[in-house]
């Protein structure tokens, strides 16, 4: 070993000695931090996601560069003989050359902190995948390494070690990819996407060390260094493609059956949450689940399917033999493919390539959950980042005998056909209701049943308030809430539609005295952001995609993290909201809690109805006004002195709840489900269902600061190189300075 170290420090050193270091560790870090800052403050997120998804692309060329050399020089110049002749190891020679590769690699990859450290500093960061995605690194960079070095062995001519060894890793990385797999059986294209490079690399980066990934790439670094010595020492190669083979079997069948699991993301997102485990655990009989795949999916699909499976072996394992897991192909048989379509399971076209022709081939990607008779549908799972929470609460509806009772009062939409206009559409409240009568047995309130305001009967009541009430809706509203009804209250001063041109149009509260009485009011302003969401705006025959400071988004750090349904939100969009404004005590008894607010760049903006809201005309409030936090999301609580306590959310807001929002926001839905829950049924689901929808703005900041930000990123790791070296080229002068002085002393 310590021979072994020996060499991999005089190898390390003499990357260092001539230029090659130093031109390699600029030129890529160069060229990596240049990729990922031209986009990183259009895309807005505070991840490194991009960085990790281009680097093995990058790799292809910069490894099998610092490969290339290794042994081919030794062959060119002769001196492979003479250093096999000396009193040492060729296995302590090839480890040595690859520590001191590894080591390069990892020097290139250190250099690029100013890139975690921007992140850091830009907002909340999820350590998980960043940890992942570096420790990914390292093993491809080893994977491509141990490749180089072997095609190395091969040959006297450094070009064509290059060449071939961008051709090797090449094929590695894509073998299990969609579009190299396209014309290949199913049981062969999952074969293949186990051996990929990317496959294994994909799932480190997602912030998952799982023992198959770091099995596997210690598979393939030491199969491709013992070809390399085998290479050296002239051994067969029908011998070591025998010997790969069953290697390289021996090791992935190892860690495919045997694999231990380490989740470091923040919110522990593939891992179950406790909450559905403490679900699992209480399970007093069998939960069948049945999961309706065609078995032969596309390759693309191969993967989805193999999460699928994972995330249900992990509900099996956790309910201790109370989930039953069966496997169903509805493709099978065409009559029990009937009887699945009337459940509720529909197919799926997609395009496929096949025998070089797009092709479009039906499939099936769904799921039930049964439980005495009750069955709930999933018809359709695309991705797994909310399947834990769809299976979850699919148990808890299933295996709970009788729906929570919920009462909607607003807008009761029609259901919107394909004839329906896409403007009509998305200003209705469809998706919103339907979502909640798929958990709730959903009461509509309206003038004829005003009686059923009966917080015995009607414990939780959605209130989307109308611009017009009656007395008689006022007071049985009152003696609602006064009676301990809890509510979820969405009132707008301000109403702006998206058919009239963002025109916006004042409006009195019809509960404003209602409200008074618990010290709120609500602002005539609408409120901007420079925290905001992007908008889509018609320009002749060009679609503009532009930050628009009306739609509101909440960061994380601006919600109340000790209220449990918002603590774990990471982003709320609100369009077009107003101020809530609280007196400066609250009446006696009454209790107000801050939910959500702006950031400290919000600002208040007067309304004009007859000028249009567009992008231009915000910004000028931003740049013109002054600004400061405003609440836009409240809990309130009154003790009642002979009924229960009375308990409401007040927003002030109410289209984020319409379609066209909950369809471009999905985080818009969850905070709804929350709130709901959180009345309704407590927190049990509220934990599962937030931790699946990730949203990590960047810090606001000027146009300048960005410009800044971009060229102290590029340029401050190739000028600490450079300083470096030049250190380096001073500090050998000098030793050799000294070495001459002291030599001449002694003659």
């Amino acid at each position: 070993m310590k021979t072994t170290l020996t060499i991999a420090k005089r190898e390390l050193k003499a990357y260092f000695a001539t230029p090659i270091a130093y031109v390699f560790l600029i030129t890529f870090l160069g060229v990596v931090h240049w990729l990922f800052l031209r986009n990183f403050f259009l895309i807005g997120q505070n991840n490194l996601r991009p960085f990790f998804s281009f680097m093995p692309w990058i790799y292809l060329f910069f490894v099998p560069a610092i490969a290339m050399g290794k042994w081919a020089e030794e062959r060119k110049q002769g001196t492979i003989e003479l250093l096999f002749t000396m009193p040492l190891k060729a296995v302590d020679v090839l480890i040595g050359k690859f520590l001191a590769g590894l080591g390069l690699i990892a020097i290139a990859l250190f250099f690029t902190f100013p890139l975690l450290v921007t992140i850091i500093w830009l907002g909340d960061v999820d350590a998980g995948p960043i940890i992942g995605g570096y420790l990914g690194l390292l093993f491809m960079g080893g994977a491509y390494l141990s490749i180089g070095l072997w095609v190395s062995s091969l040959t006297d001519n450094q070009i064509i070690a290059f060449i071939l060894g961008v051709v090797a890793c090449f094929g590695l990385l894509i073998i299990g990819e969609s579009f190299a797999t396209m014309d290949l059986p199913t049981s062969l294209t999952s074969f293949l996407q186990y051996l990929g490079l990317a496959t294994h690399f994909d799932s480190i980066g997602r912030g998952v060390i799982d023992s198959k990934d770091i099995l596997y790439y210690l598979s393939v670094i030491g199969i491709f260094l013992f070809f390399n010595l085998k290479s050296l020492e002239g051994s067969s190669r029908w011998t070591l493609i025998l010997t790969a083979i069953i290697g390289l079997f021996t090791f992935n069948l190892l860690a495919a059956n045997h694999f231990v699991r380490l989740d470091l993301t923040q919110n522990k997102i593939y891992t179950l949450a406790p909450a559905t485990k403490n679900i699992l655990k209480t399970l007093d009989d069998l939960v069948t689940i049945r999961l309706y795949f065609t078995k032969d999916l596309p390759p693309a699909l191969m993967g989805l399917k193999r999460d699928v499976e994972d995330i249900l072996s992990e509900f099996k394992t956790y309910s201790e033999g109370r989930i039953k897991i069966e496997f169903l192909d509805p493709q099978e048989n065409p009559v029990k493919e009937q009887q699945i379509q009337m459940m509720g399971i529909p197919p799926i076209e997609v395009n496929v390539i096949a025998k070089d022709k797009q092709e479009l081939a039906k499939i099936y990607l769904g799921l039930t959950v049964n439980f005495s008779g009750k069955q709930e549908v999933l018809p359709v799972v695309q991705n797994i980042s909310n399947l834990e929470y769809r299976l979850a609460d699919a148990i808890v509806k299933v295996t709970n005998p009788k729906k929570p009772v919920v009462g909607w009062w607003g807008p009761t939409p029609p259901i919107a056909g394909p004839e329906t206009p896409e403007s009509v559409a998305g200003e209705s409240y469809q998706m919103a209701l339907e979502k909640l009568r798929s958990r709730y047995d959903i009461r509509t309130i309206s003038d004829t049943n005003l009686k059923q305001l009966d917080p015995q009967e009607m414990p939780t009541l959605l209130f989307i308030v109308p611009n017009q009430l009656t007395d008689a809706q006022k007071t049985a509203f009152t003696q609602y809430a006064e009676k301990g009804g809890k509510t979820i209250l969405l009132v707008e001063k301000v109403s702006v539609g998206l058919n009239a041109g963002l025109r916006p149009t004042p409006q009195e509260i019809p509960l404003q005295d209602f409200l008074k009485t618990y010290g709120i009011e609500i602002g005539q302003e609408l409120v901007v952001d420079r925290s905001n969401a992007m908008a889509t705006f018609v320009g002749g025959m060009v679609n503009y995609h532009l930050p628009y400071p009306y739609w509101i988004l909440i960061r994380s750090e601006n919600f109340n993290k000790e209220q449990p349904f918002v603590a774990e939100l990471n982003s709320l969009i609100l369009p077009w909201s107003s101020p809530i404004l609280l007196s400066e005590k609250a009446p006696e008894g009454v209790t107000i809690t801050e939910l959500f607010k702006t950031t400290q760049y919000g600002v208040k903006s007067s309304v004009d109805p007859g000028t249009p809201l567009l992008p231009d005309i915000s910004n000028n409030v931003i740049s013109e006004g002054t600004p400061g936090h405003h609440t836009l999301g409240i809990f309130v609580t009154k003790k009642n002195a002979e009924s229960p306590e009375t308990q409401m959310i007040v927003i002030s807001n109410a289209n984020f709840l319409k379609n066209i929002f909950l369809q471009q926001f999905p985080e818009n839905e969850v905070f709804m489900e929350n709130a709901v829950d959180f009345f309704a049924t407590g927190s049990q689901l509220i934990g599962i269902r937030s931790k699946g929808i990730l949203n990590q703005p960047i810090a606001i900041l000027s146009d300048g600061a960005r410009t800044t930000i971009k060229i102290i990123d590029i340029f401050i790791s190739p000028i600490l190189i450079i300083g470096i070296g030049i250190g380096m080229i001073f500090w050998r002068r000098t030793r050799a300075r000294l070495l001459q002085a002291a030599y001449a002393k002694k003659t």
